[in-house]
């Protein structure tokens, strides 16, 4: 027997390779998408506005392979979505009723997608595109607007594997639209925008939760100090350089809407000031081992993206293919390296599901 302290380490956990996408023939095409990085590899929940599916990919060595397809998870009428994985499970959280969603349901799923336990009623609480974040410590946030006032008070709370609650509500925000949160090592980061003066601003927070505690680290901070409308904010941070990049769209006057990023140090101190990476709208943002990976809409059917590094360097990336009918897209991280998942319509009514690392060329 070989002593434990001799045994080799294990191999790394497998990565997508650089270069040309990796890519899935899907029967139908979704018209939004929601994609978490799982120990085997990654799941893809798409929806039709009526139905919600799954799919899950696996690593067998160093390829990427479908191992199930078109797994039924909720009928109804969904909004918005999101999902977080931890291990081979997954949390899916689905925001209920169009127009105007009026709760939230959380599904745990295993590691084939079958649930794990009966859904979880969210009532009063929309949570959707980047409502779930789970911090170093393994505290899993729900973010939330309550309804039915979707331009006042955002709450968070934390919550089982199971999609329960676990402790009582807090207040974040008392007027804002479109948070998003996402995890700052032992901390979440949330961000939204809100009307200043003269037009909307992005704001971010830091905050420090467990099931019974709740502490704002660091107070709202205005963010885009342009003036001009500002919205749809996303934010990331990246534990080795511990910095935070924050992206959002704007609209400086000019009949196109232009992204800019913003990158803070461990305080949210501004580091050099704002920076515009492209024209377009509705900007993704996650953070790798070595830089942040940044993606939007160019306008309805494009897409563009940048590697931001933490000094403030900006790397435009292109993106393979034509990016003819680019229906939906979301960020992934898995083992440090961040992918663009990425959905294109086919002529024949189906489409291409893509995973590209969008490695710096």
């Amino acid at each position: 027997m070989i002593p434990p302290d001799v045994l080799p380490p294990p191999p790394p956990p497998a990565v997508l390779a650089c270069g040309a996408a990796t890519r899935f023939s899907m029967v139908t095409a979704p018209k939004r998408i929601a994609a978490t990085a799982t120990a085997a590899g990654y799941n893809l929940i798409t929806s039709d506005d009526a139905d919600v599916r799954g799919y899950a990919y696996a690593f067998e060595g160093d390829t990427l392979v479908a191992q199930r397809g078109d797994v039924p998870l909720f009928s109804g009428t969904p909004a918005e979505f999101t999902t977080i994985a931890d291990g081979d499970r997954t949390l899916l959280g689905i925001a209920n009723g169009t127009p105007a969603p009026a709760s939230t349901t959380l599904v745990a799923l295993d590691a084939r997608l079958a649930p794990l336990g009966p859904p979880v009623p969210h009532d009063t609480w929309v949570g959707g595109i980047g409502s779930l974040a789970r911090n170093d410590a393994g505290s899993l946030a729900f973010l939330a607007t309550l309804v039915p006032a979707f331009t006042s008070e955002t709450d968070v709370r934390i919550v089982g594997a199971d999609g329960a609650p676990v402790g009582p509500n807090h207040v974040v925000i008392m007027d804002g639209e479109s948070p998003t949160i996402s995890s700052a090592g032992d901390n979440f980061l949330v961000v939204w925008n809100a009307y200043g003066t003269s037009s909307r601003n992005i704001h971010a927070s830091v905050v420090a939760m467990t099931s019974d505690s709740f502490v704002s680290t660091i107070a709202p901070t205005t963010v885009s100090v342009l003036t001009a409308d500002a919205f749809n904010a996303r934010g990331a941070y990246a534990a080795a350089s511990e910095t935070y990049l924050i992206a959002w769209m704007q609209k400086p006057g000019d009949p196109l809407d232009h992204i800019f990023v913003s990158l803070r140090d461990r305080d949210l101190k501004e580091i050099g000031t704002p920076k515009e990476i492209g024209t377009g709208n509705q900007p993704y943002v996650i953070a790798g081992k070595d830089d942040f990976l940044v993606v939007w809409r160019i306008d309805a059917v494009r897409l563009g993206a940048a590697r931001v590094k933490p000094d403030g360097t900006v790397t435009p990336v292109p993106i393979e293919g034509t990016a003819r009918d680019a229906i939906s897209m979301d960020l992934v991280v898995r083992a440090g390296q961040p992918a663009l998942v990425w959905v294109e319509r086919d002529d024949g009514g189906g489409a291409t599901v893509r995973f590209d690392p969008l490695c710096s060329r």
